[in-house]
C-alpha cells in the first residue's frame, strides 16, 4: 500500500509484485486464524479495489469477516493488554464499516448485522496514541473518539441502503416510503446533534483536529455524514416527489448536503493533514455531483453560481483522486454516463429506479447506460468537458433553447375568450388523461352543465323487460359456406340488442357551480367576462361580474389524481351570496336518442339514485356519497385557514329535482379554496396549494420532454393559425387522450360520444402521435395493456365464430370487452392488424427484447387470426378476405365486399411483421403465416389504378357513394409502411387520381391528416401544407378543438382529428423511414420555415 503513494517510481513499481507475494503468503498461511491475516486480508482488498477488482476486493474482506468471527472479535474481552483489545476492537470495526460499501457497492447481502455485536467503540483517538504497550488497565476516564462516531453513523448507512432499493422496486407505497424516510432523517438528525461540541463539524474544530493529528478521521466523519443524507433524500429530486411540503424539505436538504460535501472536500484538499484520498471519497464525490447537476438543469438562478463552482470542485478532486486509485476512471465515467442520461429525458432525470440504485450503491459495478432514445448529437459528455457543458446545458435549457422559444410560443396561443359561452360551445377543460373537468365562463360547472369525467366511471343501465341479455347471441350469416354469428342487432330481440350497444356507458361524476342568493348562478347575472387557459401551467383564470361585483376563479387539476382545484375570490362570498353548489346526474336509459350527450346524465331521477353527506376525519375535510349502481365519493379538502362547511340543501328523502345538491361555502371571508377529489373510496385529497404546485410542474414537465415545431419564423399567411392548432393539440390530448390501460372515445373526456365507447380501428389515429412527438411514457401507458385486456374475450369471439387466435372488437370498452352490435362494426376488418403497427411504433421507441417478449402474444393470437380468417380461392390460387365486409371509409355493400385493397395491403404487413417478429425472438414461424402473407390476393388494379375492393369496374369513379370518400386509397402509400402488396407506383397514380374526385366539401374527420401524410410520401408537399391549413373546410373551435364535420351528427371534439393533425405534423416534420432531408413535407419556399426538435421519425 505504500508503495501506491510514495514518489519514487521504483517504489511505485513494486507494488504489483508485493501485493502477489502477500496474496501468495496469505493463501500459504489461510488456516492459520489469526489478527495478522485479518490485517493482511484488508490491506489486500483495498487494494484490489484500487485496481478495479471488486470482485477479489469482497472475496479478501469476507475472507477477514469470516476469520474475525471465528476469533469472536465481536465480543468483549478482558484479557490482553488495552492496546490489543483496541486493535482488535479497530479491526473488528473495520471489517463492519467495509461490509457495509463492499457489499453494497458490488450487490451482495451484508455479511455483519447492523448492531455489530455487543463489543465497545473505539476509544479516543489521542488516549489510543498515548498508551503504553503493555498496559492492562486504563485509569482515565473512557471516551470515544471520531472512529466510534463514525461507527454510530455507518449503522444508519445499511437502512439507507434499504429503503432505497425498496423504493426502486415499488416495494412501499409513497406514504410508507416517506414514513421511513422521515424516520430515518429524524435519526441522522440526532445523530448529529449528539456529537461531543468538538466532533462537531466547524471551522474551528477542523482546525483543531489538523492540529491534533486527527484531521484525516475528522473530515472522513462529516464526508460520510454528508453521503448518507444526500442519499436519502435523493428520491425527493425527481419532480413529482418533490411537491409536498415533506418533499421540498427533503429537496433542500439533499442540495445543502451535496453542495456541504464538496466543500468540506474542497477544504480537506487544500489543508495539509486533513487529506481525504481514501478510493471511496471518489464515489462519494459523484453522487454529490449528481445533486449538483440537477440545481444546474432545474436549480433557481440564484443557485447556478456555486453549483458550477462545487461540481468544478469535485471534478479536480476526482482528478487528483485518478493518481491513486485506478478505479477513480471508472467513478468518474458513471458520472459522465449518469450526465448523458439527464440530457436524455426529465421523465427520468434522478428517478429512483433500479439503475438509479446501481449508480447511488453498487459502487464498485460497471455503470451500462439506460435504454433511452439517443443523447441528442453533439451534447454527448466526456471527462475533459463534464462542467463546461454542465454550464451550457444550464444556460441553453435541456435540449437546445426549447426553454427560451418554447414556453414563449406555448403562451402566445393561450385560449382566451371574452365572451358568455353556450351549449354549442366546447368547454375549456383542465385534466390528466384518466380524469378532466369542463367549465363555463365562470371556470366551474354553473350556468351550463358540463361534465366531470373518468375513466373508471361507466354505469349500466337497467336490462330491459323481456328477452334477458344474455339471449344475444349474434345473428348468423353465410360464409363461404357455414353459418357464422356476427355482432349485429337482432331483429327478434331489438330491445337487448340496444342495451348492448348502449352499455356500459360513461357518466358524469357531478357538476360543480357557483350559486348565487339561493339558486344556481344564471347566464344573465354575470357580465364583463374574461377567460384564459394558460397552456403551459394548466391552469384556467376566470373572472367576470356578479351584479356588479367582480369574481374570480381559478381551476386547476391534479396530475396524480381524479381532483380539481378552485380557488375563488369576491366581495359577494364575504356577503353569503355566493357560494358552491354540488349537484349529480343521472344516467338515462341509452336509447339512440342518447347515442351522443354534449351534457352527460339528466337531473330529471332525483329517486332513481341517492347522495348522502359523510363526516370527514378531520375538519377540513367532507365527503358526499353517491350511490347510481356505480358507487363512490366525492372527497373535500379545503386549507384550515380558511374553514368551509358542507351542507345538504333538501332533506335525505327529498324528491325535489335539487333533492342531490350541497352547498359549500365559508362562516367568514371572501374567498374559497378547496379540492374536489372523485374515487371509489373515502380518501383526504391533497390540498388545493400541493396540487396547485404539482400540477404546474407536470405541465412544464410535459411541454419540456418530447418534440416540439416553431412555424414562427415562417412568413406564410398560414403559418399562425397552423402554428396555434399544433399547440393547442397538445394540450388537449394530454387532458383527454393520455389514459392508463385505454385509448380515449372519439370526444376524449368531454362528453360522450358512442355512449363512451372507443373504437380499435381508431387507436392508430388517437396513439401514434405519442412516439412521433417522442413522448412514449403516454403510449406504453396505454400499449399493450390495451389489447392485454381486450385478449380473453377477442380469443373467445374468435373461437365462437369458428377461427383462430383472436378478434379484436370495434367499439368496445376494457370493462366487458364486448364488441357492441353494429351494421358496420361486425363486418369491420382494419382494426385486426393495428396490433401489428403499434407493435412496431413501440420498438421504434424501445427496441429492446423486453418490448419483443411483451408484445410477441398479441401479435401470435392476431396473426393466428388473420391467418385463419383469410380462406383459400382454388380458382385464383390466392387467400381472400370477404365478403362479408366492410372497409376503412365504412360505404362498401358488405354481402358483396372482397378483398378491399387497404385491408389485404395492410393484412400482408401485419403478417410480415409478426413473422418477422418471430425471428428476431429466435422462435419458428408457424407455416401458415407464411403461406397466407406470400398467396394473400393483392389490392385490385383497373386500368393502372387501384379499386377500393374486387369485382368493381372503371365506372366505380363515377360512383358517389365510393368516391364521396376513397381515403382507403390513399393509405396505401402514406400510413401504411411498404409492404410487397403495394405497388409504389400504382399507389401515386391512384392518389392523385383520388385528390381529383375528393372535393374538399366532402373530406371529414381525419381525412385531411391522411391526406397530408400521402401528399407529403409521394413528394407532394404542397399538397400536404394545403390539407392541413384548408382552413375554411377543416375547422377547429376557438379552443383549438377539431371538428368532425361531414354527416352533422357528432358534436365536438372529435379527438383523432387533434391527434392525426399531430401525426402528420410531425411526419412531415421529421418525415419517415426512408426519407430524406429536412422537414420533407413542407414545402422549401411560399416563406415556410420549420424548426423542430425532439421528434421521432414515423414507420
Amino acid at each position: 500500500m505504500g508503495c501506491r503513494f510514495s514518489a519514487d517510481y521504483q517504489v511505485q513499481s513494486m507494488e504489483l509484485s508485493l501485493l502477489d507475494e502477500s496474496k501468495r503468503l496469505l493463501q500459504f498461511d489461510l488456516e492459520n486464524i489469526c489478527l495478522e491475516n485479518i490485517q493482511t486480508c484488508i490491506l489486500i482488498a483495498n487494494l484490489c479495489a484500487s485496481h478495479g477488482n471488486p470482485s477479489s476486493e469482497a472475496l479478501y474482506f469476507r475472507i477477514g469477516n469470516s476469520m474475525a468471527q471465528i476469533m469472536r472479535l465481536n465480543s468483549p474481552t478482558s484479557t490482553g493488554s488495552i492496546v490489543e483489545r483496541e486493535i482488535e476492537r479497530r479491526v473488528w470495526w473495520s471489517l463492519f464499516m467495509a461490509d457495509r460499501w463492499c457489499s453494497s457497492g458490488i450487490g451482495l447481502p451484508r455479511q455483519i448485522k447492523d448492531l455489530g455485536g455487543n463489543i465497545d467503540l473505539p476509544m479516543d483517538e489521542s488516549v489510543f496514541h498515548s498508551l503504553p504497550q503493555h498496559l492492562t488497565r486504563h485509569e482515565g476516564t473512557w471516551k470515544p473518539g471520531l472512529w466510534a462516531h463514525m461507527i454510530s453513523l455507518v449503522q444508519h448507512f445499511g437502512p439507507i441502503q434499504d429503503l432505497n432499493r425498496q423504493s426502486a422496486q415499488g416495494c412501499f407505497d409513497g406514504w410508507e416510503l416517506d414514513r421511513t424516510a422521515a424516520e430515518l432523517s429524524q435519526k441522522l438528525d440526532l445523530w448529529e446533534k449528539m456529537l461531543p461540541t468538538d466532533a462537531k463539524e466547524t471551522e474551528q474544530n477542523f482546525r483543531f483536529h489538523q492540529a491534533k493529528g486527527t484531521g484525516g478521521p475528522f473530515v472522513a466523519l462529516h464526508l460520510g455524514y454528508h453521503h448518507y443524507s444526500t442519499l436519502l433524500y435523493f428520491r425527493y429530486l425527481e419532480a413529482r416527489n418533490s411537491l409536498t411540503e415533506l418533499g421540498e424539505t427533503c429537496v433542500s436538504r439533499c442540495k445543502h448536503h451535496a453542495s456541504a460535501y464538496s466543500a468540506l472536500l474542497r477544504m480537506a484538499r487544500e489543508t495539509e493533514g486533513c487529506e481525504a484520498v481514501y478510493p471511496t471519497v471518489g464515489h462519494m464525490a459523484v453522487v454529490s455531483s449528481s445533486v449538483l447537476l440537477h440545481t444546474l438543469l432545474f436549480g433557481d438562478e440564484n443557485e447556478l453560481t456555486n453549483a458550477r463552482r462545487d461540481l468544478n470542485s469535485n471534478f479536480a478532486a476526482l482528478m487528483e483522486l485518478k493518481q491513486y486509485w485506478a478505479n477513480t476512471a471508472s467513478m468518474i465515467s458513471r458520472l459522465v454516463t449518469f450526465q448523458n442520461v439527464c440530457l436524455l429525458s426529465a421523465e427520468y432525470t434522478h428517478r429512483l429506479d433500479g439503475w438509479m440504485v446501481r449508480f447511488l450503491i453498487e459502487h464498485s459495478l460497471p455503470l451500462a447506460d439506460k435504454t433511452l432514445q439517443t443523447v441528442p448529437s453533439g451534447i454527448e459528455m466526456n471527462t475533459d468537458s463534464l462542467s463546461i457543458r454542465a454550464q451550457e446545458l444550464q444556460q441553453q435549457g435541456r435540449y437546445t433553447n426549447f426553454e427560451l422559444s418554447g414556453k414563449r410560443i406555448v403562451t402566445e396561443n393561450n385560449i382566451v375568450r371574452t365572451k358568455l359561452i353556450n351549449n354549442e360551445t366546447t368547454p375549456l377543460q383542465v385534466g390528466n388523461g384518466n380524469f378532466a373537468f369542463g367549465v363555463d365562463t365562470t371556470g366551474m360547472q354553473s350556468y351550463l352543465p358540463f361534465n366531470t369525467m373518468s375513466v373508471w366511471a361507466w354505469h349500466n343501465d337497467t336490462e330491459p323487460e323481456g328477452a334477458p341479455v344474455d339471449a344475444y347471441t349474434g345473428v348468423p350469416k353465410l360464409t363461404h359456406g357455414r353459418n357464422v354469428s356476427y355482432d349485429i342487432p337482432d331483429p327478434n330481440l331489438p330491445d337487448v340488442s340496444q342495451w348492448l350497444i348502449g352499455n356500459p356507458n360513461r357518466i358524469n361524476l357531478g357538476r360543480i357551480g357557483l350559486r348565487y342568493k339561493d339558486a344556481t348562478l344564471a347566464a344573465d347575472q354575470i357580465s364583463n367576462t374574461h377567460q384564459e387557459l394558460d397552456l403551459w401551467s394548466g391552469v384556467i383564470t376566470s373572472t367576470f361580474t356578479v351584479d356588479g361585483t367582480k369574481v374570480k376563479v381559478v381551476t386547476q387539476a391534479d396530475f396524480d389524481s381524479d381532483a380539481v382545484t378552485f380557488e375563488i375570490e369576491s366581495k359577494l362570498i364575504d356577503s353569503g351570496k355566493l357560494k358552491v353548489e354540488f349537484d349529480f346526474p343521472y344516467p338515462p336509459i341509452h336509447t339512440t336518442k342518447y347515442k351522443y350527450e354534449v351534457f352527460v346524465g339528466v337531473y330529471d331521477f332525483p329517486a332513481n339514485h341517492t347522495t348522502k353527506q359523510v363526516r370527514g376525519s378531520k375538519k377540513d375535510t367532507a365527503h358526499i356519497y353517491h350511490d347510481l349502481g356505480t358507487k363512490y365519493y366525492v372527497n373535500l379538502r379545503w386549507p384550515n385557514k380558511t374553514p368551509l362547511e358542507l351542507k345538504r340543501l333538501e332533506s335525505e328523502d327529498s324528491t325535489a329535482i335539487t333533492a342531490h345538491r350541497y352547498i359549500l361555502s365559508p362562516d367568514d371571508g371572501s374567498t374559497i379554496s378547496f379540492t374536489a377529489h372523485f374515487s371509489p373510496e373515502k380518501r383526504v385529497p391533497d390540498l388545493p396549494s400541493t396540487i396547485k404546485k404539482r400540477n404546474s410542474a407536470e405541465w412544464h414537465e410535459y411541454w419540456k420532454r418530447g418534440g416540439f415545431v416553431d412555424l414562427t419564423a415562417s412568413t406564410n399567411p398560414n403559418a399562425t393559425e397552423l402554428q396555434r392548432r399544433i399547440v393547442t393539440s397538445q394540450y388537449h390530448v394530454r387532458v383527454n387522450s393520455a389514459a392508463t390501460g385505454e385509448s380515449p372515445q372519439e370526444s376524449g373526456l368531454m362528453n360522450n360520444g358512442w355512449y363512451g365507447k372507443f373504437h380499435m380501428e381508431m387507436v392508430v389515429w388517437h396513439n401514434a402521435h405519442w412516439v412521433s412527438w417522442g413522448r412514449d411514457k403516454f403510449f406504453h401507458n396505454i400499449f399493450p395493456a390495451l389489447y392485454e385486456k381486450l385478449l380473453p374475450t377477442s380469443f373467445a369471439r374468435a373461437e365462437g365464430m369458428g377461427w383462430e387466435g383472436a378478434r379484436w372488437p370495434k367499439m368496445t370498452e376494457t370493462i366487458t370487452g364486448r364488441s357492441s352490435p353494429g351494421g358496420i362494426n361486425a363486418y369491420l376488418l382494419w382494426q385486426q392488424p393495428h396490433p401489428m403497427y403499434m407493435a412496431m411504433l413501440a420498438y421504434k421507441s424501445q427496441p429492446t427484447r423486453k418490448t419483443l417478449k411483451r408484445w410477441d402474444p398479441i401479435l401470435e393470437a392476431s396473426a393466428d387470426y388473420m391467418a385463419s380468417y383469410a380462406w383459400y380461392n382454388e380458382s385464383s390460387g390466392k387467400y381472400d378476405l370477404g365478403p362479408p365486409s366492410i372497409g376503412v371509409t365504412e360505404n362498401t355493400p358488405a354481402a358483396a365486399t372482397l378483398n378491399l385493397a387497404y385491408e389485404v395491403a395492410y393484412w400482408r404487413y401485419g403478417l410480415d411483421v409478426a413473422r418477422e417478429w418471430k425471428k428476431k425472438l429466435g422462435l419458428p414461424v408457424p407455416k401458415h403465416w407464411t403461406t397466407v402473407a406470400k398467396n394473400l390476393a393483392k389490392p385490385t388494379q383497373i386500368d393502372g389504378l387501384y379499386a377500393v375492393y374486387d369485382g368493381l369496374n372503371a365506372s366505380w369513379w363515377q360512383d358517389p357513394a365510393l368516391t364521396r370518400d376513397p381515403r382507403s386509397l390513399i393509405m396505401l402509400q402514406g400510413i401504411l409502411p411498404d409492404t410487397p402488396a403495394v405497388d409504389e407506383k400504382v399507389a401515386r397514380r391512384t392518389a392523385d387520381k383520388v385528390w381529383e374526385v375528393w372535393t374538399d366539401q366532402n373530406i371529414r374527420g381525419w381525412g385531411r391528416p391522411i391526406l397530408a401524410i400521402n401528399s407529403a410520401r409521394i413528394g407532394n408537399p404542397k399538397r400536404a401544407i394545403y390539407h392541413l391549413t384548408a382552413y375554411d373546410y377543416w375547422k377547429f373551435d376557438d379552443a383549438g378543438f377539431a371538428i368532425r364535420g361531414g354527416d352533422g351528427g357528432t358534436p365536438p371534439p372529435f379527438m383523432p382529428g387533434n391527434a392525426g393533425f399531430l401525426l402528420a405534423v410531425a411526419y412531415m416534420a421529421e418525415g419517415w423511414d426512408g426519407s430524406k432531408g429536412d422537414a420533407p413535407g413542407f414545402p422549401k419556399d411560399d416563406g415556410w420555415v420549420v424548426k423542430h426538435e425532439g421528434l421521432r421519425k414515423a414507420l
